[in-house]
């Protein structure tokens, strides 16, 4: 046992347990290629694969009803699977004749409600010789009066072993003796997972029977190498924290409005999601009175001072954003784009994978480098179906600059380079950058080799920038907006205007050139982060205090009054009361569609077809391609 009576984790066992499971596969395997060598092929499946746990399942059940230790539920997460392992016990008879009997009355019986024709389903007529046997099926796909009848035959003992997936656990009472898991990892739509260790109490615990077993006896199969940690977890984690699912359906709202005496609002306040989020609400007052506290202990001198100080930095950096946006447009840079130009690029934090989530544009200061060449970014059609990112007029354009940038280890080689000084310990090399990330352009150009593979071409060229950076003092001359470039444009020229007035009255700060500018800040900058919280924070009192799902509630029913299915004053039309009767599918677009008439051309097979659509089933390739000479138009237009 994995887990003693103790409820506590034999890691010894299970290492053994493992090691018996390995040996076991390492001989199948061994078996297989030796069956292929000497027999020239065979089918590996017949050892591995869907054949080993085919055999698997069935010696366990053997092995079940011969110990004394049914019934048994198999829990697989596959309906197909579920159907096939039962299908594979054909050979097993686990009743006696009277039991056979006895199933084969309330199964008459409960068929006797299904006409003619639905008697002779596929479904109904394979499903009484697998019950007279002592094996069941329960999952989402039977008819629901299949389900429930299983159900019975289940708890009254008649079937011995149940195969069903894990909503058979879930709402249902029906406990047994021993429950086996056929796989320990399940697909969640998005990528094969462990079970978690709520899945796994909500399906183990029906193992053991109240009144009957003085323990339970829980089966794992392994499908994949488990590490203890991972077991350990599975099988003594908490459970998973239950969360209310309610949502708004048109189906159940136009429901509720046929019932005289009932609205919808009531029932929402009464559900368990509203009362999850009443249940917050003494916690997010006590968070808020501590932020209000935390608020009203900031004691800041001159801070309307401080204030006015980030609040026309902002505007400095926004205006000439806005200006290097116009001045870096295709039409005015490109023409100074020759090669040995220097320019000043600043990359984002987000560009060189080096933020911490809280830096806010530009984090690399601005460093030179000199143009090597530019050329014309692919177009879409070049790059490929997969990017589908519509690229803005800055970024049509790559042009590659020579510049230092910092040494990296093997691991991060394959993150974007970040520039370095030129006169900084780093590795020349040339990189491509966007007019976006160019911060200025210089009028001084320096002599490029026409050869830069070689390492010490690269570092010949970097020597010259580091030349024009100690001449010039870091400032090297730039080009003139309107002289050189020849910007014209009248917003350029504004800009310009409100950016010298913003720099004038920021000259005027008391906190202009201050030494101890970062030291005064950080507490003004941590009470406004404060601010913030507390305003999030009482957004969200707020909304619990306020009834759930109010805001959808009144679109959805502005929507119903859109399309008639109910009137101005909240009466459900007859559009309504059809929709109402639909539970599986869009309820609106059936509705719509039968009411235009569209299902009255069509032929059986065709109206099969699109009726089923609108319900979820399992992937299949059987039929796929088919033509049913139904054109998709004619759908689209009754629903316009």
């Amino acid at each position: 046992m994995v887990v003693d009576s103790r409820g506590n984790f034999r890691e010894d066992n299970f290492g053994k347990a493992v090691a018996v499971v390995n040996d076991v596969t390492g001989d199948s395997v061994s078996a297989s290629k030796r069956q292929k060598k000497g027999a020239g092929g065979g089918d590996p499946t017949l050892v591995i694969g869907d054949g080993k746990e085919k055999s698997d399942v069935a010696k366990l059940v053997k092995m079940v009803m011969e110990k004394n230790f049914d019934p048994i539920i198999i829990f697989s997460f596959s309906k197909k699977e579920c159907e096939s392992l039962a299908m594979q016990m054909v050979a097993m008879d686990l009743n006696t004749a009277e039991e056979k009997q006895m199933i084969e009355a309330v199964f008459t019986s409960a068929i006797d409600v299904l006409s003619i024709e639905d008697q002779k389903l596929p479904q109904i007529r394979n499903l009484l010789p697998m019950l007279q046997r002592g094996f069941g099926v329960h999952h989402s796909g039977l008819l629901p009066i299949l389900k429930e009848m299983v159900e019975i035959l289940f708890q009254e003992g008649l079937i011995k072993a149940l195969f069903a997936t894990e909503t058979f656990s879930t709402g249902l009472n029906m406990p047994a003796k021993t429950v086996c898991f056929t796989h320990v990892r399940k697909f969640d739509g998005g990528s094969f997972r462990w079970v978690s260790s709520g899945e796994y109490i909500q399906m183990s615990g029906r193992a053991g029977r109240r009144g009957l077993d003085d323990k339970g006896l829980v089966v794992m199969m392994l499908d994949a190498r488990m590490e203890p940690s991972v077991a350990k977890q599975m099988l003594k984690g908490a459970a998973d924290t239950l969360y209310s699912e309610f949502h708004l359906e048109y189906n159940m709202l136009l429901n509720l409005m046929r019932v005289e005496g009932v609205e919808p609002e009531e029932l929402m306040h009464r559900s368990y999601r509203q009362f999850q989020t009443e249940r917050l609400l003494p916690a997010l007052q006590q968070k808020l009175r501590r932020l209000e506290g935390e608020h009203e202990s900031f004691k800041i001198p001159d801070e309307h001072s401080i204030e006015e100080y980030l609040m026309l930095t902002d505007q400095l950096v926004a205006f000439q954003q806005q200006m290097r946006s116009l001045l870096y447009q295709p039409k005015y840079a490109l023409p100074f784009l020759q090669p040995g130009r220097l320019v000043q690029i600043s990359l984002a934090a987000e560009a060189t994978d080096e933020t911490d989530g809280s830096a806010e544009g530009p984090t690399h200061a601005p460093v030179w480098g000199a143009i090597i060449n530019f050329q014309k970014a692919l177009s879409k059609s070049k790059r490929g179906k997969d990017d589908e990112k519509p690229r803005s007029k800055d970024k049509e354009f790559l042009i590659d600059i020579l510049v230092n940038i910092r040494k990296v280890s093997a691991q991060q080689s394959h993150r974007r380079p970040i520039p370095i000084p030129a006169n900084s310990d780093g590795e020349a090399l040339i990189m491509a950058v966007t007019l976006g990330e160019i911060a200025a352009i210089s009028s001084l150009r320096v002599y490029i080799p026409q050869d830069l593979r070689s390492v010490q071409s690269r570092q010949n060229a970097i020597k010259a920038l580091v030349e024009v950076e100690r001449r010039f003092k870091g400032s090297a001359p730039l080009l003139d907006p309107v002289k050189d470039i020849n910007v014209k444009e009248d917003v350029y020229r504004k800009l310009e205007r409100k950016l010298e007035h913003v720099e004038h009255l920021l000259s005027k700060n008391p906190l202009s050139g201050s030494s101890t500018l970062a030291t005064i800040l950080e507490p003004y900058k941590q009470k406004q982060a404060c601010l913030a919280e507390m305003k999030a924070l009482k957004k969200e009192i707020k909304g619990a205090q306020s009834l759930v799902m109010l805001d959808e509630l009144k679109q959805r029913k502005r929507i119903l009054k859109r399309l008639e299915f109910i009137s101005k004053e909240g009466v459900v039309t007859l559009k309504g009361r059809v929709a109402s009767e639909i539970s599986t599918g869009d309820e609106l677009v059936l509705t719509e569609l039968v009411f235009s008439g569209f299902f009255k051309e069509l032929s059986t097979p065709q109206l099969c077809a699109i009726l089923s659509c609108f319900v979820w089933q399992d992937r299949s390739e059987v039929g796929a391609g088919a033509d049913l000479g139904c054109s998709t138009s004619r759908v689209c237009s009754c629903l316009l």
